[in-house]
């Protein structure tokens, strides 16, 4: 006398939320790798930007000790290292921007594993409630077909079993 579990409908809305929580995990965790990689553009980009300001700046040096520099060129100097550091400034603040991102998809990866964690959670404590279902409807099984079965025996013993038409 197998019935059908009660809570399959449960069971199987959780598993669909266990696909929904992994399917979200995913997406965060390519966000938290994109923001990665922004980040470490933007590191190589003002790594980059100093690279060419101390560059300019011994080139600078260099024709200064030689003693090839103009008036126009100091001026120029000056100019170019204004924007030089107003450039670093800004691949700074753009690191900055990009770190608090990486900060943020990562916070965003934590909490979706947790929700991930707790949709397993409640899924596994469904599967285990259906095993026990199970088991507990077989040993209800096997105890109605041997009290059936008792019955059939302790009649046969005591005689009120029924006897075939020509045995009376």
């Amino acid at each position: 006398m197998s019935r059908r579990y009660p809570l399959a409908p449960l069971g199987s809305a959780r598993q669909t939320q266990v696909r929904q929580r992994a399917g979200d995990l995913a997406e965060r965790m390519k966000q938290t790798r994109r923001a990665v990689d922004e980040q470490r553009a933007a590191v190589r980009a003002t790594a980059a930007e100093r690279g060419r300001n101390r560059q300019v700046a011994d080139e600078e040096a260099a024709r200064l000790r030689a003693g090839r520099v103009r008036a126009a060129d100091l001026v120029q100097a000056a100019q170019h290292r204004c924007g030089a550091e107003q450039r670093v400034r800004q691949l700074e603040e753009a690191q900055r921007a990009t770190s608090s991102r990486v900060a943020a998809a990562e916070h965003d990866e934590a909490r979706a594993r947790a929700a991930l964690a707790d949709a397993r959670a409640a899924a596994a404590v469904v599967d285990r409630h259906r095993e026990r279902w199970q088991r507990d409807s077989s040993r209800r099984d096997e105890n109605v077909q041997q009290e059936a079965s008792d019955e059939v025996w302790a009649s046969a013993r005591h005689g009120r079993a029924r006897r075939p038409e020509g045995c009376r």
